[in-house]
Formats: C-alpha cells, sequence, structure tokens
C-alpha cells in the first residue's frame, strides 16, 4: 500500500507553452468540473462552461495563479486567482475567485501554502468568493477585514 503524501504548488507557465498549457489541462480538467459540481451549480445556476481561452491567456500572462493541492500526485484541490492593482487605491490584491478542496486535510493545507506564497507574490490583500456554505476562509498572518460578496483579508 502506498503512503499518502500531501503537496502543495503553485503551477507556472515556465516550461514551453504547449507543455505549459499540456499540464494546466492534466491538473485542471476533472477537479473543475467537480469543483463547479460542488460550489458553481448552485451559486450561478448555469451548467459549467470553462472558457478555455481566457483561462489560458491570464495563466500565460501571469496574472492568473493556480494554486493545488495534491495526494499522491493527483489533484485533490486548487484556488484560482487573479493578480490585480484596483483602479480605486494603490494596493496589489490577490482576488480568488474559485477555491475547492476534496477533504480537509486539503483545504488546510493549501490554505496555508498559499499564506506563505502570496507573501512572494507582493501581494497586500487576498479577498475570496466563497461559497454560500462556507463559514469563512482564513489565511495564516491575515487579518479578515470586512466581508462583502468576498471575504477580504488585509495583511497584518
Amino acid at each position: 500500500m502506498q503512503e499518502r503524501k500531501m503537496r502543495f504548488d503553485i503551477l507556472n507557465p515556465e516550461q514551453g507553452s504547449e507543455e505549459a498549457i499540456q499540464n494546466l489541462a492534466n491538473t485542471l480538467g476533472e477537479i473543475l468540473v467537480k469543483a463547479w459540481d460542488k460550489d458553481g451549480k448552485d451559486t450561478y445556476g448555469k451548467p459549467f462552461n470553462l472558457n478555455v481561452v481566457a483561462l489560458i491567456q491570464t495563466w500565460l500572462s501571469g496574472s492568473l495563479k493556480v494554486f493545488v493541492a495534491y495526494d499522491n500526485d493527483k489533484p485533490v484541490g486548487f484556488a484560482l486567482g487573479i493578480n490585480f492593482r484596483p483602479m480605486q487605491f494603490t494596493c496589489n490584491v490577490l482576488s480568488i475567485d474559485t477555491f475547492y478542496a476534496e477533504t480537509e486535510e486539503a483545504e488546510r493545507g493549501l490554505l496555508a501554502y498559499i499564506s506563505d506564497a502570496v507573501r512572494f507574490l507582493g501581494v497586500e490583500e487576498v479577498w475570496f468568493t466563497k461559497p454560500k456554505d462556507r463559514v469563512s476562509l482564513k489565511l495564516d498572518g491575515w487579518e479578515p477585514k470586512e466581508s462583502l460578496e468576498l471575504c477580504r483579508l488585509i495583511k497584518k
């Protein structure tokens, strides 16, 4: 029996574009649909219809950050976030629109990994769009500021 090994990573399009895109598709393909079935379908009332071009273009440009939780190299969780600067004030924001984990262990580990990773991205605020049934998403070292339609976290 193989020992379980959880690991976490951020997917970067560093290798050649075609290889990077194939890696992105292999990693997210199945789990994106699971995430939609769990949270998106009821929230938005629409069938899953991925905008592949937008996903690939924003990821290749470096604007889309893709965080992944693996259990023995099988993707079991992910977060998709857009890195941007709001027009109304000076701040570097990572807005995580999609967050999914198949287990509590994957969720906790992915949140801990994101907490560490955002320090190296120069992020000052993290905004979560959270499903209705989730009480909160918290990152170590970040303080909840207020909750609008998303959970806004301010760097301590």
